[in-house]
C-alpha cells in the first residue's frame, strides 16, 4: 500500500517557535491516517528595545531598560555598546521578554548612539537595537558666587532678572 499525503492541513499551531501541522494521509484504497508533524524554527532573538532618557548631562548616571524575546523561551543575553569606547560585554542570562535595567554615564558632551543586541543559548544574535541620547554642553550664564549675593536681596534679584536676562 502506498500513501499519498493530503496537502490541505486542517490544523496549524505555532507554539514558541515550533510549528505543529496536523494533516490526513490517504492511501490508494481511500484509507485515511491522521498525522502530526513538528517543525522547529530556530530564529534569532528579536531586536532589543531600549528605552530611557534622550537628553542628559555629563557626569550624571542614567537608567535604561532593555528587552528582547527568543522564540523558544530560552535564556537571553545582552551586549550594550555605550558609544564612548565602553561596552557591557555579554550580560545575563535573563528570561526571554524580561525587561532589564542598566545604568551608564558619559563624561563628554556630545550625541551618543547606544546600541544593544541580544543572543540566545545557542549563540544566535539579534540585529542591533538603538537609542540616541544627547549630552549637551553646559552653558554657564551667571557667575554663581555673584548670584549668592542676591540671596539676601530677592527683590533686587527679581529686578535684575527682569531687565538683564529677559
Amino acid at each position: 500500500i502506498s500513501w499519498e499525503t493530503y496537502l490541505d492541513p486542517f490544523l496549524i499551531e505555532n507554539i514558541g517557535g515550533t510549528i505543529f501541522i496536523d494533516y490526513i494521509s490517504i492511501d490508494n484504497a481511500g484509507n485515511t491516517n491522521q498525522q502530526k508533524t513538528e517543525i522547529k524554527i530556530d530564529l534569532p532573538p528579536s531586536k532589543p528595545r531600549i528605552t530611557g532618557n534622550s537628553k542628559g548631562y555629563s557626569g550624571v548616571e542614567y537608567e535604561f531598560r532593555i528587552s528582547s524575546n527568543v522564540n523558544h523561551g530560552e535564556d537571553i543575553y545582552y551586549f550594550i555598546d555605550w558609544d564612548d569606547n565602553t561596552d557591557s560585554t555579554w550580560i545575563g542570562p535573563y528570561q526571554s521578554g524580561e525587561e532589564i535595567k542598566v545604568t551608564h554615564n558619559w563624561n563628554e558632551e556630545k550625541i551618543y548612539y547606544i546600541k544593544a543586541k541580544s543572543k540566545d543559548d545557542l549563540g544566535k544574535e539579534s540585529e542591533w537595537g538603538t537609542l540616541t541620547i544627547n549630552i549637551p554642553k553646559n552653558k554657564i550664564l551667571i557667575n554663581y558666587p555673584f548670584l549668592k549675593i542676591f540671596q539676601n536681596y530677592p527683590l533686587l534679584f527679581n529686578i535684575l532678572q527682569r531687565y538683564l536676562i529677559n
